[in-house]
């Protein structure tokens, strides 16, 4: 199963589905849509949204597995306008807007019980068989 290792608090918003687009500047290779994608939460913390949106750094999980969703789709930004009318799924600025950024699209997104440890890495990344079977 492969795994996409975000920043939080944005992981833990992913998994609870406020925020269904997760934007990357790259696209995604040899990925079979749709598909459950593993959501880890990387261990740094984007501060400036956790803030913004009142989330206490100390209360969010880093270094797990938060949960799972099924991506669906991918989107290239191409034009302003069209980042401006995902704004509310993907959450990002208006002023963050860059031509050619990377939209992945999630649905059925499922928060577990309990975070689990693991070490995240870039891009997407395979949970071996042994792993997958803990969850």
């Amino acid at each position: 199963m492969k795994a996409l290792s975000i920043r939080q608090p944005w992981a833990f918003l992913v998994v609870t589905g406020r925020k269904t687009i997760e934007i990357r500047s790259w696209r995604p290779r040899r990925i079979k849509l749709p598909q459950t994608i593993l959501i880890h939460a990387g261990k740094k913390v984007d501060r400036e949204m956790a803030e913004a949106l009142g989330m206490a750094e100390s209360l969010l999980s880093k270094g797990a597995i938060l949960g799972e969703v099924i991506m669906t789709g991918v989107v290239q930004y191409e034009t302003r306008d069209r980042w401006r009318k995902d704004m509310d799924e993907h959450m990002n600025r208006s002023d963050q807007y860059r031509k050619g950024l990377y939209g992945f699209v999630f649905k059925n997104q499922m928060l577990y019980t309990h975070p689990i440890p693991f070490k995240g890495r870039l891009n997407f990344f395979e949970i071996s068989p042994s792993f997958q079977r803990e969850i």
